[in-house]
């Protein structure tokens, strides 16, 4: 059994491919940086809890 964060990957704009976990990070990075931070707004952003939103930031190492 593969995860599927590590069997599913979409080509970049420079043709290399990115993971879905990635993608999903870079996401919550861009919505965090969106909302200046504000945890529970990206997290209301993103439709997940905030509880979620800091148990992935911790899982794709983000800081804040």
């Amino acid at each position: 059994v593969v995860p599927i964060s590590a069997s599913i990957e979409m080509p970049t704009s420079n043709g290399g491919p990115v993971s879905l976990a990635e993608m999903e990070k870079q996401h919550i990075e861009a919505t965090l940086k969106r909302c200046r931070g504000n945890k529970s707004k990206t997290a209301r952003e993103l439709g997940i809890s905030r509880s979620t939103l800091r148990e992935k930031m911790k899982l794709y190492k983000i800081a804040g």
